[in-house]
């Protein structure tokens, strides 16, 4: 996450770390990372590095839009606006993983 919200220049990247400062936000989109890494089978696309920024942009790009401009300080907050959503990656997001 880290990794993902520095990538982003300056403005930018203190837009993110607002949305993320929140614990409620923050914690609750780590469970669902760590509850979909559980799941069997194993789903390697979380493994990979570039291919989990992809997953994670696409998320808060979703957010963003689905919330415009209200702050919220919970996941629940989001799932009240969100209730359910539909992540995929491009087969180029996927690297070395594309060919399995």
């Amino acid at each position: 996450m880290i990794d993902y919200i520095d990538s982003f220049p300056t403005e930018e990247r203190n837009d993110l770390r607002r949305f993320f400062i929140h614990p409620g936000v923050f914690d609750g989109f780590v469970a669902v990372l760590a509850q979909e890494l559980r799941k069997k089978p194993m789903r390697p696309h979380l493994c990979d590095p570039k291919a989990r920024m992809a997953l994670i942009d696409q998320f808060v790009s979703k957010v963003r839009q689905g919330l415009g401009d209200r702050e919220v300080r919970t996941f629940a907050e989001i799932c009240e606006v969100i209730p359910m959503m539909t992540l995929q990656l491009k087969k180029g997001d996927l690297h070395q993983l594309g060919d399995l």
